[in-house]
């Protein structure tokens, strides 16, 4: 019965670490995140526990299997003692009793014997896989962890980056405030000196249609009069002629 619980044992964690290994086979550390990290690791201590556990029960299998080697080989060497005994003096029934007996102690000692050391080597393929996996785990979590701290170093450059781009369009967008001020004030002496121009041309024609519509002045009617009168006749005779270069 100890012996199919310690088999049971042995069995239980194989499966467990299987179990666990085709899990990390299929895990990719490449972008884990830090919750997989976490859940990684936690497996990783438990194989660590089943490999300290396996470790154990592997150097007391080993103990008994050679305790048992040991305590065969010797009833062994007491048979061939007994039969040389035996062969030298037949008589000797005390020797023929005892090798009698020790034939017969390990015709069914030599199953257990065997059971042992099959149990021994049984717990050592459990410590070499659990081992074996816990060097695999271990390594793909420092690949995960080296590309983890690496996504964090690459995101919070990025956001130095993002960060220092505001910090440019902010800049751009005071220089653009400037520029923009600067149009502005352009723009409203265009608009002032297009403004003067239509006040001058809107004063000019008002003159203008005043001067059109409004009541002759004295002298516009003095210089009227004037035109009204006739000119003087130019001379016509000799006489008449040489009377008026003589005036001049």
């Amino acid at each position: 019965m100890l012996g199919f619980l310690k088999h049971f044992g042995l069995t239980k964690a194989h499966d467990a670490g299987k179990k666990v290994m085709e899990t990390i086979a299929t895990w990719d550390p490449e972008g884990a995140s830090e919750a997989e990290i976490r859940q990684i690791d936690e497996q990783l201590n438990e194989v660590l526990k089943n490999l300290a556990s396996a470790k154990s029960d592997y150097n007391k299998e080993k103990a008994e299997a050679d305790a048992a080697r040991l305590n065969y080989e010797k009833s062994i060497r007491a048979a061939e003692i007994l039969q040389k005994r035996v062969e030298e003096n037949p008589s000797d029934v005390d020797s023929a009793n005892m090798l009698n007996q020790l034939i017969t102690q390990l015709e069914t000692l030599h199953p257990e014997v065997e059971r042992e050391e099959r149990e021994a080597i049984e717990a050592a393929e459990v410590v070499a896989e659990l081992d074996e996996l816990a060097k695999m785990i271990a390594e793909k979590l420092k690949t995960a962890r080296s590309q983890l701290e690496s996504a964090v170093r690459d995101m919070k450059k990025a956001e130095a980056e993002v960060e220092r781009a505001k910090e440019r369009a902010d800049r751009a967008a005071v220089i653009a405030g400037i520029k923009e001020d600067s149009s502005s004030l352009n723009s409203a002496l265009s608009a002032m000196r297009r403004k003067a121009d239509e006040s001058r041309q809107e004063a000019a024609a008002a003159t203008t249609k005043a001067d059109i519509l409004s009541t002759p002045s004295a002298d516009k009617k003095l210089a009227d009069f004037i035109e009204s009168i006739d000119a003087p006749a130019a001379p016509t005779s000799i006489s008449d002629r040489l009377a008026a270069l003589k005036k001049k």
